[in-house]
Formats: structure tokens, C-alpha cells, sequence
């Protein structure tokens, strides 16, 4: 399942993979061969802290729709 070699750590994911994998998440699609690559990840924080300001910025951008409609 895993594309690494024996004996060598895992590459940490580039912004870009985050941002990537992020937006893949948020809108529910996502290829296998991407989704074998985030979980074979030696830790899932920048993945956490990427959802985590993913949801900030999402609900901002809502609340800040929502005050220009109303006026």
C-alpha cells in the first residue's frame, strides 16, 4: 500500500498537496491514489491545522455574505 522504500521517512506534503487535499475534502471527492498518499503521512497535523483554517476562512467569508445581503 505504501509507495516508500524501507528505511525512509515519509516526505512531508507541500503547501500546494495541502491546499489540495483540503479543498478535495471540503467539496467530498477524492482519488484513491491521492487519498493513499495523505495517509501514508508519519503525522496528520498539517492536515488538522489546514482544515482548522480552511473552516475559519470558509465561515468568514459566509458571515461576511451574509452581513452585505442584509445591509
Amino acid at each position: 500500500m505504501q509507495n516508500e522504500t524501507a528505511g525512509e521517512p515519509p516526505k512531508k506534503p507541500s503547501l500546494w498537496q495541502l491546499v489540495k487535499t483540503t479543498l478535495c475534502a471540503a467539496v467530498g471527492v477524492q482519488t484513491d491514489a491521492n487519498r493513499e498518499v495523505d495517509f501514508s503521512q508519519s503525522s496528520p497535523l498539517p492536515y488538522i491545522v489546514m482544515g482548522v483554517l480552511f473552516t475559519i476562512i470558509f465561515l468568514g467569508t459566509l458571515i461576511t455574505i451574509a452581513k452585505l445581503a442584509i445591509g
